[in-house]
């Protein structure tokens, strides 16, 4: 393919080169100039500052030269020169603390507005989305952005027919930031908010969301936006199922959002216990599936069936309760029967559980439709609950758990029999931190099959290596 690349670190040279190499290699400049010197393509678009005037002189002139490239660039890295200062200053989960991206203005274009579809998400709110005449932009063509709710419509004063521009946010996600007002034409529309769903014709509602002021009377705060309270609405059913064998849920790898589009509309899934259901006699004579998709689909299937509590929760998807509100439900009941028995007074005693979605998780596992579709489903999975912290020890000051992996970095390589993100939740739980790269600061790496170069690198370094089963002991 004629792959070329920019080499911008050396790494682990301390423990293999000698004394004076190391000090000659003591800066970010000198280890580019070494790579250059020894035959590495190294970026020449490169400059060592000694203010801040000269970083940003250096970012708005290659905003202007941006374009000019081979490649595509987003922005720019700023980087500590000192190895050493690089080095101690460490990394977080995902990144080194000693650089930092500074990233270019967003590429903004004009487009046209063609009409303005409403979709219905898992919870029933109702997202006006706006189709375009297709424009390329940072690199890829977008026909579709979202417009959010009825208040950004009013804010944007948009209408069908207008002349918008069009950026990414974060070079990601389309958005449109304002209406071209002189390039609006007579036949411009207005845009109709439904008052009923399109996809079950409910009327649609605003719903409290929380709560304001100080004093015991109270005023409740409505939602922006419109939802579809409909519990047999059958696009939020299918965003649901969407939601339900994505990764932080149940994390079911092979059964992405268009393989379940496919199963609920041929009828093979209408709950969630149908998916343990499925045999690959009912997946691979379909259209588009064979012996061995259908094989990797029941795979995926069967490994999904040991869950983490937390993650079990967020894949309910009970309104409002997220990621991180579904693991300090997790650290204050030791099961899910203790979570079905709880009252709302017992959700609100849970540290960032407000009134609204302490109600809501109550009243979730007191809906008989919810009662019937999760006894169904345990009798296909099994869920355990690693985060669980004992509140009288908390409150002493003495919970054992919660210390045991304090001050404690690990890194995480390789395939497990559950997902990565399943023992990076366990390890910060249990005051641990989880580094993206091995270095002479880690205490363990974590390793499962087909562990890669972080294994080389823990072996170099003799950082303890552990597999699953001796992780689980070490909690």
């Amino acid at each position: 393919r004629k792959l070329q690349f920019f080499a911008y670190d050396l790494d682990f040279y301390k423990n293999n080169m000698s004394p004076d190499f190391v000090r000659k290699i003591n800066s970010q400049e000198s280890e580019l100039n070494f790579l250059e010197e020894n035959g590495f393509l190294v970026n020449q678009n490169r400059k060592l500052c000694f203010n801040l005037k000269e970083i940003q002189d250096f970012y708005e002139k290659n905003i202007k030269s941006k374009d000019d490239h081979e490649y595509g660039i987003d922005g720019m890295v700023i980087k500590i020169n000192e190895k050493d200062i690089w080095e101690n200053l460490g990394y977080t989960a995902k990144s080194p603390r000693a650089g930092i991206a500074y990233k270019f203005p967003a590429e903004k274009v004009t487009t046209t507005v063609v009409s303005v579809t409403f979709q219905v998400g898992r919870t029933g709110t109702i997202t006006p989305v706006a189709n375009l005449i297709p424009v390329l932009v940072a690199g890829s063509v977008v026909a579709r952005a979202t417009l959010h709710n009825k208040d950004e419509i009013d804010r944007l004063g948009i209408m069908i027919g207008d002349t918008v521009v069009l950026q990414k946010a974060g070079d990601v996600i389309p958005e449109i930031t304002e209406v071209i007002i002189s390039l609006r034409g007579k036949n411009a529309e207005e845009i109709k908010y439904p008052l009923l769903c399109p996809s079950c014709n409910t009327k649609l509602i605003k719903r409290i969301i929380g709560t304001e002021g100080k004093t015991k009377i109270k005023k409740l705060v409505e939602s922006v936006g419109l939802f579809c309270d409909n519990s047999e609405c059958q696009a939020k059913h299918l965003e649901n199922l969407i939601h339900f064998a994505s990764k932080k849920a149940f994390n079911i790898d092979d059964m992405g959002e268009k393989t379940i589009e496919e199963f609920v509309s041929l009828g093979l899934v209408k709950n969630y216990s149908n998916i343990y259901e499925l045999k690959i006699s009912d997946i691979e004579n379909l259209e588009g599936f064979g012996k061995k998709s259908a094989e990797n689909i029941v795979v995926s299937i069967e490994k999904s069936k040991v869950i983490n509590l937390n993650n079990f929760i967020y894949s309910l998807g009970i309104l409002g309760i997220g990621e991180t509100s579904a693991k300090d439900v997790a650290k204050n009941f030791k099961n899910l029967n203790e979570i079905q028995k709880a009252s709302i007074e017992d959700f609100l005693n849970i540290k960032n559980i407000g009134e609204v979605m302490a109600k809501n998780i109550f009243e979730y596992f007191r809906i008989n439709k919810n009662i019937i579709n999760l006894e169904k489903l345990l009798k296909y999975i099994t869920i355990k609950n690693n985060l669980y912290l004992n509140k009288d020890d908390l409150e002493n000051n003495k919970n054992l758990e919660s210390k045991k992996l304090f001050g404690k970095t690990f890194v995480i390589t390789g395939s497990f029999t559950n997902s990565r993100d399943y023992y990076k939740n366990i390890i910060e739980d249990l005051g641990g931190n989880v580094s993206s790269a091995v270095s002479s600061k880690t205490s363990y790496l974590l390793c499962g099959t087909d562990a890669g170069s972080k294994l080389q690198n823990a072996e170099k370094l003799n950082i303890k290596i552990i597999n699953e089963e001796e992780f689980l002991s070490l909690i």
